[in-house]
């Protein structure tokens, strides 16, 4: 094992690299642990999601497992159902991948964006071509029929208006990440996912 970590992290200080390693084998754990209170019984979607993701957004198991779980926090605070929280929360972690993919940024900044916008903050997604005013978000809301009898929107309500818009204001990313998986960013990015994957994988065995 010591040899095989040698040979992967090179020449560079054992020892932090070890921590870390470590410290990803936890991170996996606790998300996935953290999956199973988020979507109870449809927490299984985000484990097959994850353990998939490398190959389909370039994030290591641990890291999509994480992400699909702050945005399922957000969609099960908006009234969704599990399977349709844990749906939803695949979509938009798919699209934080295609959207970096689309407009060369970071993953975890395109999805931190993600999250902003569900939140009601429009301004982050404006660069990514994806911002959005009050106006389209209440016609949206109520095109869906999402307003109470009183003709009232909730918080939840909100968010999955805002959702609705976010993924129509979109469209022109979606699929980015497939159709230039061969550019070298994008090939870069895979190979980060790998990495820290792998470094997942060693953890389990120094735990």
């Amino acid at each position: 094992m010591v040899q095989g970590l040698i040979a992967f992290f090179g020449g560079r200080a054992i020892i932090h690299q070890i921590q870390e390693t470590v410290a990803a084998a936890s991170s996996l754990n606790e998300e996935t642990s953290r999956s199973t209170f988020v979507f109870g019984e449809a927490a299984t979607q985000i484990q097959k999601f994850g353990d998939s993701a490398v190959q389909s957004v370039g994030l290591a198991r641990g890291e999509a497992t994480r992400f699909a779980n702050d945005f399922g926090t957000m969609f099960k605070g908006a009234g969704l159902a599990n399977a349709d929280a844990a749906r939803m929360s695949q979509t938009f972690v798919q699209l934080g991948a295609d959207l970096a993919s689309f407009s060369n940024l970071d993953i975890q900044d395109a999805l931190t964006k993600l999250s902003a916008g569900l939140a009601g903050e429009a301004e982050p997604l404006r660069r990514l071509g994806a911002g959005f005013t009050d106006l389209e978000v209440q016609a949206k809301a109520t095109a869906l029929g999402l307003r109470d009898s009183n003709g009232e929107l909730s918080t939840g309500a909100l968010i999955q208006a805002r959702a609705a818009v976010i993924l129509e204001k979109t469209k022109l990313a979606q699929g980015d990440l497939a159709r230039t998986s061969e550019s070298l960013a994008n090939q870069q990015r895979f190979l980060k996912g790998e990495a820290q994957q792998l470094r997942e994988e060693l953890g389990k065995e120094l735990q």
